[in-house]
């Protein structure tokens, strides 16, 4: 076995009988909170799609008893046309 892969082991194999660090505890609920509201997020975008509306981009479910903001028309952007240089391919012949 290579020299990293027993290192790993023997650390993984010391950290086992080791407890958690409370602190490290607390983050562990905190990204379980994290996780469930994406997952809601998701659900709630699973299901505007399958009912025909476009999805709620915020990543976060609608309030429930308020009415969606609906976002006005998007502005086209002004764009400069220029012409192509001429270059040795466009170059007059004689």
């Amino acid at each position: 076995m290579p020299a990293e892969q027993q290192l790993v082991s023997t650390t993984r194999l010391a950290r086992q009988g080791k407890p958690v660090p409370t602190e490290a505890q607390a983050d562990f609920a905190a990204r379980a909170a994290r996780f469930a509201q994406a997952d809601a997020g998701m659900g709630a975008a699973t299901r505007a799609i399958a009912e025909g509306a476009e999805p709620d981009s915020k990543g976060e479910p609608a309030p429930a008893g308020e009415p969606d903001p609906k976002p006005g028309p998007k502005a086209k952007p002004k764009l400069k046309v220029v012409p192509p240089e001429p270059g040795p391919a466009d170059a007059p012949t004689r």
